[in-house]
């Protein structure tokens, strides 16, 4: 897995500087009125096995901020790589574009998905990178992705939280041939709330780390990923 990039330090730095001025009772002209509520998106792509990722590009964009796009190559044949946008306006809205530069160039490779990003947090985005040749390309890269529903991205939010506490979990697909598509997400540990919703959340129960997982499925095949949350003790 490649090193996650982070973007946006700087805007996170001013933040915390004002924060301190704030607390020592130095500041003055306002430092921190007219600052939004800030948080952070990780994202984390998953390639597919069957084509050599050279490159990834992440495009983020809406909620009121200027676009962000960034380049992060790849090395060796990892099966996921990552990236964290750090200062990004808390609020919905976010649209996230990914598209990949392969050895094969004929193949096409992107993955988007939307999101919310939650003040004074990290929220994770899962998206699965899918890749397609041309019409008159390779038949076998695209009979991966003909006939069964995929995860397009799922989030989760937070990824660590105390027993008693709650994680958002939300989910997207797609399905090419347009059937209907049934969610389920399980858990090693705690509770789902509603299951069978591409929305719901996670309830720690005990501590220590749970495995969430999604499935989806349109009735004939189906698509699974998966992410580990941790549940740590409440203190007395």
């Amino acid at each position: 897995m490649n090193d996650r990039i982070p973007i946006g330090s700087r805007s996170r730095s001013k933040l915390l500087l004002c924060t301190l001025v704030a607390w020592v009772g130095a500041a003055s002209g306002g430092c921190l009125s007219n600052q939004p509520a800030k948080g952070d998106l990780a994202i984390e792509v998953y390639l597919p096995q069957a084509v050599a990722v050279r490159s990834l590009t992440y495009q983020i964009e809406g909620n009121g901020i200027q676009p962000i796009t960034e380049v992060a190559l790849i090395q060796g044949a990892p099966t996921s790589a990552s990236a964290l946008f750090s200062g990004l306006v808390a609020g919905n809205g976010y649209a996230v574009e990914i598209s990949a530069v392969g050895a094969e160039s004929a193949i096409g490779c992107s993955a988007s998905a939307t999101t919310e990003v939650l003040a004074a947090t990290t929220t994770n985005l899962f998206v699965p990178l899918q890749c397609r040749s041309p019409p008159n390309g390779n038949a076998a890269v695209t009979a991966m992705f003909a006939s069964c529903s995929q995860i397009s991205s799922f989030a989760v939010a937070p990824v660590v939280t105390s027993v008693g506490g709650t994680i958002g979990l939300t989910a997207q697909s797609s399905d090419v041939d347009g059937a209907a598509t049934i969610y389920l997400w399980a858990a090693s540990s705690g509770t789902i709330s509603v299951p069978a919703a591409p929305e719901t959340s996670f309830t720690c129960l005990t501590a220590g780390p749970s495995t969430i997982s999604l499935t989806v499925s349109n009735g004939s095949c189906a698509d699974h990923q998966s992410v580990t949350v941790t549940c740590v003790p409440t203190t007395p």
